[in-house]
C-alpha cells in the first residue's frame, strides 16, 4: 500500500507518509550481487520534509522489495541485473509514501523513483513548486492529452494601475518575455482580490496559455504577444474578469490585481492514465470530487486545485526540422498525501496580506482532508524513454 496514513502504537495518529524529494549523496549496498530492504542511500533534502530544513542529510532505506521497479541497489548499479562495477553515483529523485521511522532515525519509503541522473540534463526534478493536473482528454483528432502546469509564485506581480489597458500592457510584457519557460507553454494567472470582501470569494482568477498557431498541417509555433493579446482579450473568463471588476452597480473597491507566471507541461504518452495501468492517474492528488448537480446526479463534477509538490520532467528533441523541441512530464506529485489544495484564486505567494493568505491556507488545508487518492500506486521506472503523443493544436 502507498502513501497511507499511520498510527503509533499509542492508537495517536502519525504524520501522513510524505513524498520527499532528494539529491543522492553515497549508498550502502549490503551484497553487490543481490538487492536488500538493509541496503541504504544517504541523501540531502532538496525541500523541507519530516519536521527537517532543505540541505538536511538523511539515511532512506525500501519498507519492502518491489517485483518490479528500482531498488537501491539498481540505482547504484545501473541495472536490476547485478554488476561488480557501480555506474551510478548522485542523482536525484523522489521517495514515494515515505515516513520517518523513529526508532531508527531512517527514512523508510514504500517506491522508488529516481529520475535525474544528472542535474539540468535532458531529465529535470522540479521540486517545491505549486502545481496542478488536468484530467485526461480527447482532442479533435482522437489523441488521448493531460496537461500539468506549474505556477511561478516566486515571480508573481502586482498589477498597481486597474485598468484595461494597464492589465494588458503588463500580460503583453510577459508573454513576449515569460519569466518561467522550461520548454512548456508559457502562459499566466490573472488574479483579482476584493480586500475589503475577501472572504466572501468576492473576485476571481483566469488562467490563460500562449497559444499555438498552426502554419501548415501538423506544424505549430507559438503565438506573438500581439496575436496572444488577441485571444486573452476575446476568452470568456477575461471579459468577466474585467466586467466585476469595473461593474458600475457594485465595482471592487479595494482591488488586489496580481500576474503569477505559469507553465503547461504535456504527460509523456506512456504516462497517460488510458495508458497505464487501471486508477493510475496523478490528476487524483489534486482534484476534489464534488456534489452532482441535477438532472444528471451520476456524472462526477471535480474541482481541479493546485498544491505543492514535485514533478518530473523530460526533453525532447523537435520531430522535425522547423518545429520547436519541448519538455513533458512522466509524474507530478504532492509533497505529502491530503496535501493543501488552493483554488486558481488562492494561490499562495509573497504579496498576498498575512490575513488572507492565512485564510486561504486555512480552506486549502481543509479541501486537501477530503481527498483521498487511490492507494496502491505502481513501480515507477528508473528513466523511461517515452513515445511522445503526435503534435496536436492547443488552445
Amino acid at each position: 500500500m502507498g502513501f497511507q496514513s499511520r498510527s503509533s502504537g499509542s492508537g495517536g495518529p502519525l504524520p501522513p507518509r510524505q513524498n520527499v524529494a532528494y539529491e543522492v549523496v553515497s549508498y550502502d549496498v549490503k551484497d553487490r550481487f543481490k538487492p536488500s530492504t538493509d541496503d541504504t542511500f544517504t541523501a540531502i533534502l532538496l525541500t523541507e520534509a519530516f519536521g527537517q530544513p532543505a540541505g538536511t542529510e538523511m539515511v532512506f532505506k525500501q519498507g519492502r522489495l518491489p517485483e518490479r521497479g528500482l531498488t537501491i541497489h539498481s540505482m547504484l548499479y545501473g541495472s536490476t541485473k547485478p554488476r561488480l562495477d557501480p555506474t551510478q553515483v548522485g542523482g536525484q529523485g523522489i521517495a514515494e509514501g515515505a515516513y520517518l521511522d523513529r526508532r531508527s532515525g531512517q527514512v523508510v519509503m514504500n517506491w522508488l523513483t529516481v529520475k535525474v541522473r544528472e542535474p539540468q540534463s535532458i531529465d529535470q526534478l522540479l521540486y517545491g513548486q505549486y502545481f496542478s493536473v488536468d484530467s485526461e482528454r480527447t482532442s479533435d483528432r482522437g489523441f488521448k492529452t493531460q496537461a500539468r502546469y506549474m505556477y511561478d509564485v516566486t515571480n508573481a506581480r502586482t498589477i498597481e494601475a486597474v485598468s484595461p489597458e494597464a492589465i494588458l500592457a503588463v500580460i503583453a510584457e510577459h508573454l513576449a518575455t515569460p519569466s518561467a519557460n522550461l520548454g512548456g507553454d508559457p502562459g499566466l494567472v490573472l488574479r483579482g482580490i476584493d480586500l475589503d470582501r475577501f472572504e466572501d470569494e468576492a473576485f476571481q482568477a483566469t488562467r490563460f496559455t500562449l497559444p499555438r498557431i498552426e502554419v501548415s498541417e501538423g506544424n505549430y509555433r507559438n503565438a506573438t504577444p500581439e496575436e496572444a493579446i488577441a485571444r486573452f482579450t476575446e476568452n470568456q473568463y477575461y471579459q468577466d474578469f474585467v466586467k466585476n471588476l469595473f461593474d458600475p452597480d457594485d465595482p471592487v473597491k479595494n482591488p488586489f490585481i496580481e500576474i503569477i507566471p505559469i507553465v503547461r507541461i504535456r504527460t509523456g504518452q506512456d504516462s497517460l492514465p488510458a495508458n497505464r495501468e487501471k486508477n493510475k492517474d496523478d490528476s487524483s492528488f489534486f482534484k476534489l470530487e464534488l456534489e452532482p448537480i441535477n438532472p444528471d446526479p451520476e456524472k462526477k463534477r471535480f474541482a481541479h486545485l493546485i498544491a505543492r509538490g514535485h514533478t518530473h520532467i523530460r526533453w525532447q528533441e523537435p520531430k522535425a526540422e522547423g518545429q520547436d523541441g519541448s519538455f513533458f512530464s512522466t509524474l507530478t506529485l504532492p509533497m505529502q498525501r491530503q496535501a493543501p489544495l488552493y483554488a486558481l484564486a488562492e494561490i499562495p505567494t509573497h504579496n498576498l496580506l498575512p490575513e488572507v493568505a492565512e485564510f486561504f491556507s486555512a480552506r486549502a488545508e481543509a479541501r486537501g482532508l477530503k481527498v483521498d487518492p487511490p492507494q496502491v500506486r505502481e513501480p515507477r521506472a528508473a528513466a523511461p524513454n517515452e513515445e511522445t503523443a503526435p503534435s496536436a493544436p492547443r488552445p
